[in-house]
């Protein structure tokens, strides 16, 4: 995966990372640039995560009142 990631980047105008990521909120593989090393992206995805996951509860919720 680290090559397509690193392929994604570099093509990628003003792309600062890349990853692939679990539902379990852990990285399968990441590319950072610098400035996404920098700019902390890796608690910026924990915190995406935790949105990814409060969204499916509310789906799941939404799915069992219809």
């Amino acid at each position: 995966f680290r090559e397509v990631l690193e392929e994604m980047v570099d093509r990628t105008e003003g792309c600062l990372g890349s990853l692939i990521m679990g539902t379990d909120g852990i990285a399968v593989e990441k590319v950072w640039q610098s400035a996404g090393t920098d700019a902390n992206l890796d608690v910026a995805v924990a915190e995406f995560t935790s949105l990814l996951r409060n969204a499916r509860s509310i789906q799941c919720l939404y799915r069992r009142r219809i």
